[in-house]
Formats: structure tokens, C-alpha cells, sequence
């Protein structure tokens, strides 16, 4: 199996989406620690959707034995000047409901 997470950069301070014109470094922590280098991809084809969004990108191949269970990541940003950011998919939990990317058996 696979997951697959697109998503959008916003520069705070300037309202401007970060691409990859503006070297920036994108990657996604897994909780174990590893690290998954995000791109910016256009969604679909070029060729066949040519208004297709362009956004970052990043996947991980879930090896078969990974623990099941949910998958706390993170995205982690630096750019070129040095500044850094760090996003953490909010979680709702209730009685009935957990809004976490689980891995199930």
C-alpha cells in the first residue's frame, strides 16, 4: 500500500505560495523518523488535464509489516533564507471518531 499527500505552502509573512522556484526544502517525518522529500508536481497530466493544480507532493510505499495503528506525520519546511515551519495535520478525536491516517491489517 501506498499514501500519497498533496498539499499547499503559504508564506505567512509574504500571503505568496512557495513552489519550487523558491528552493525550498519539503519533506515529510514519518514517526519512526524517516523522511520523505515532497516535490512540486502538477495533480494529473499536463498533456491530458492542462489546468490541473500544481502543488507539493509526497509518498510513502507502507511496508508490509509496518505496525498498524495510526500514522502521526508531519510537514517540515525550510527555506532558502532559513526560516523553518512545521505543519501537524490537526486531530479531532470523540467517543465514535478519529481523524488520523490509520494503518489497518
Amino acid at each position: 500500500m501506498k499514501i500519497v499527500v498533496r498539499f499547499e505552502v503559504l508564506d505567512t509573512k509574504t500571503g505568496k505560495r512557495v513552489t519550487d522556484k523558491d528552493g525550498a526544502n519539503i519533506k515529510m517525518i514519518l514517526p519512526h523518523g524517516e523522511e520523505v522529500i515532497a516535490r512540486w508536481t502538477i495533480r494529473g497530466s499536463a498533456a491530458a488535464l492542462p489546468d490541473s493544480a500544481w502543488m507539493w507532493d509526497t509518498s510513502w510505499d507502507i511496508p508490509p509489516d509496518y505496525p498498524v495503528g495510526s500514522l502521526d506525520y508531519r510537514i517540515v519546511v525550510a527555506t532558502k533564507d532559513g526560516r523553518t515551519g512545521t505543519f501537524t495535520p490537526p486531530i479531532q478525536k470523540t467517543a465514535t471518531a478519529d481523524t488520523r491516517v490509520r494503518i489497518i491489517d
